[in-house]
């Protein structure tokens, strides 16, 4: 892949990446058929590296179509703890929950009453009435 990029005329670009990877490229490739669809972009990432098809984080990005800082966050990963440090799950915080988990136990409870609900609106009166919860529709 790197010949053709040279072949074109493609400017070569900065930023080449220097990293040591301990799997051989048999086992990053057998690896890439079990991971789930999220891991996969993040091994196939080592995978073309160690064959020596990319060479920089800007071409990694272009390929995985995710931005280069997330290339780079996924290369710091692996040298910091290499394959299970890459592959670790870790949830995003994000931003909190509008709906306090009580209000949401008490109305789970609500929907597996038999007469229950008959909409998303009569839903949306019962967490006002309730719980003094005004969310939108389509929270809701």
């Amino acid at each position: 892949m790197l010949q053709l990029v040279k072949e074109i005329g493609i400017k070569k670009m900065t930023g080449i990446i220097q990293i040591e990877i301990t799997e051989s490229g048999e086992e990053l490739k057998q690896l890439l058929e079990q991971v789930t669809d999220n891991k996969k972009a993040r091994v196939q990432t080592l995978y073309w590296l160690k064959i020596g098809a990319v060479e920089t984080t800007e071409h990694l990005a272009v390929l995985l179509n995710c931005h280069r800082t997330t290339v780079s966050r996924w290369l710091r990963l692996y040298r910091e703890g290499g394959m299970p440090r890459l592959l670790e799950y870790r949830k995003s915080s994000g931003r909190p929950p509008l709906t306090p988990s009580d209000a949401l136990e008490s109305l789970q409870k609500e929907l597996t009453e038999p007469e229950g609900f008959n909409s998303s609106g009569e839903i949306e009166f019962w967490l006002k009435f309730f719980w003094e919860l005004y969310l939108c529709y389509w929270t809701v």
